[in-house]
């Protein structure tokens, strides 16, 4: 029986964003890092935690890209990049020359943007 590319790789993509969030909390307070808040804590936790993910992700399906081997599914990436992943997205897609050209990937990862952008500017308003 195959497995599911999208089971394979959510699991995956759990097991690192897990690994780097226990690995930074222990980090943090090993060298004494402490926020006011606890909000600010779990945030700046989360978001390195997402964008490690997404480079990681990014950065293997550019190296097995050229092989036979189950490529990451793009809604994966997209969704983490939907999750607070966009910056380290973009920055892994310049960097590594992946999914720079499939024009449909584009549009899908800059409607992201966009959306992200404009919920974070919503609740800023005064």
């Amino acid at each position: 029986m195959k497995k599911s590319p999208y089971k394979i790789y959510w699991t995956i993509s759990v097991i690192i964003f897990l690994v780097i969030t226990i690995f930074l909390w222990w980090a943090f307070l090993k060298i004494g890092l402490y926020f006011d808040s606890l909000k600010i804590y779990a945030l700046v936790l989360y978001l390195v935690a997402i964008n490690f993910t997404v480079g990681f992700l990014y950065l293997y399906d550019k190296i097995i890209s050229s092989t036979k081997a189950i490529r990451v599914p793009e809604i994966i990436l997209q969704t983490l990049a939907l999750l607070g992943g966009s910056p380290t997205a973009l920055l892994s897609q310049k960097l590594f020359h992946h999914k720079t050209s499939k024009k449909s990937f584009q549009i899908v990862y800059w409607l992201i943007v966009a959306h992200s952008h404009f919920r974070v500017i919503s609740k800023n308003r005064i």
